[in-house]
């Protein structure tokens, strides 16, 4: 599968659990910058041990659930890249321009917006089992690395994940099921507020979106 697939229809809320699972925070092992795969799979693992430290999230419970995601999605996705992707041709300013308060709470109503919007789907996946690795391609400074989530009584499901090369790690950028990704699936519904109003202009939409 190539880097970086065409943008088809919107994404379902199942990779972005996916992009999730495999985001939360770990110390790099020692070739996990040069193996986004390896980077993949541990953090997968991580975060499954995150769940099943706490009751309530183990169990699934809606309330819970919400809560670490909205709280926890802008330190395992970067919302920068997603952010500016989503943006891309459809204005001029720089999202860095913003100003800094600004900008923390466009991650947070973004983040905010991304689990209510998806959690149905997200719901039923949080009692998912082992996540495969099945290649890891690296292009420089880009990487692509494709999975097959195994989840009961249910056909795996097949996830790429798009990164970046940070200064110290590989951040996620985007997240595609087949030719769907994340991004296009924002861009079709926010990029008209970014068209007319730019970045402040998506904060406002996310506001009342969230209201």
């Amino acid at each position: 599968m190539p880097l970086f697939p065409p943008p088809s229809r919107p994404l379902a809320g199942l990779a972005l659990f996916l992009a999730f699972s495999c985001l939360a925070p770990l110390a790099a092992a020692a070739d996990d910058f040069e193996n986004p795969g390896f980077r993949v799979r541990q953090l997968y693992k991580k975060f499954r041990a995150d769940l099943a430290a706490d009751k309530a999230l183990k169990q699934c419970d809606d309330d819970a659930l919400k809560d670490y995601l909205a709280g926890h999605l802008g330190e395992f996705i970067n919302f920068h890249n997603l952010i500016t992707d989503i943006a891309f041709k459809l204005t001029s300013e720089r999202l860095e321009d913003m100003p800094e308060d600004r900008q923390k709470k466009l991650e947070t109503e973004f983040a905010r917006f991304i689990v209510s919007d998806n959690f149905a789907a997200l719901k039923q996946v949080c009692p998912a089992g082992k996540l495969q690795i099945i290649s890891s391609d690296v292009d420089f400074t880009v990487s692509q690395v494709d999975a097959n989530l195994y989840r009961r009584g249910k056909k795996p499901l097949a996830v790429s994940f798009m990164l970046l090369r940070g200064w110290d790690k590989w951040m996620v950028s985007n997240v595609f099921t087949g030719k769907s990704s994340l991004a296009d699936k924002y861009r079709e519904l926010l990029g008209p507020a970014i068209s007319t109003g730019g970045y402040e202009g998506l904060l406002n939409r996310l506001i009342n979106l969230n209201m």
